[in-house]
């Protein structure tokens, strides 16, 4: 049985050191017997059919591709989009006048005090100006 190594970063002096962990004997093991004959055979299918495949470069491009297909979509990264802000710029996009709005897209809105629809309306309004100033940040970088 061989070892692999890892970094562990959590050692009294504060350093990296190598950390030993046993290698599973086989792949057998580590995915289940009938999973690497299924894999195998498709592969075997797979070179009859292509056979470029034989090439080191197109086989590693099929590998980096099947990987892909198998693995799950990476989430898009930082915050997710707002439905509020969404539904705001779409109706400013209709023609909706600003001041009708909040009225139509923040839930509660016509219970709230004055003083708390004032808060509301300049939060919602710094928060369509920012999603258009990161749209047109965007855009740019991609003309260029």
């Amino acid at each position: 049985m061989g070892t692999t190594h890892e970094l562990n970063d959590t050692s009294p002096q504060g350093g990296l050191r190598l950390v030993q962990r046993p290698r599973t004997s086989s792949l057998q093991e580590e995915l289940g017997s009938e999973l690497v004959a299924r894999l195998r055979a498709c592969a075997d299918e797979l070179k009859t059919a292509f056979p470029e495949l034989s090439t080191k470069a197109v086989a590693t491009d099929a590998v980096r591709l099947f990987s892909r297909a198998l693995l799950p979509k990476a989430r898009a990264s930082g915050r997710p989009r707002s439905g509020i802000i969404d539904n705001a710029c779409e109706l400013l996009g209709s023609g909706v006048p600003w001041r009708h709005v909040p009225w139509q897209v923040l839930p509660g809105f016509a219970r709230m005090s004055p003083h708390d629809q004032s808060d509301a309306r300049e939060n919602l309004r710094r928060a369509i100006y920012m999603r258009e100033r990161r749209k047109a940040v965007t855009n740019q970088e991609q003309a260029s």
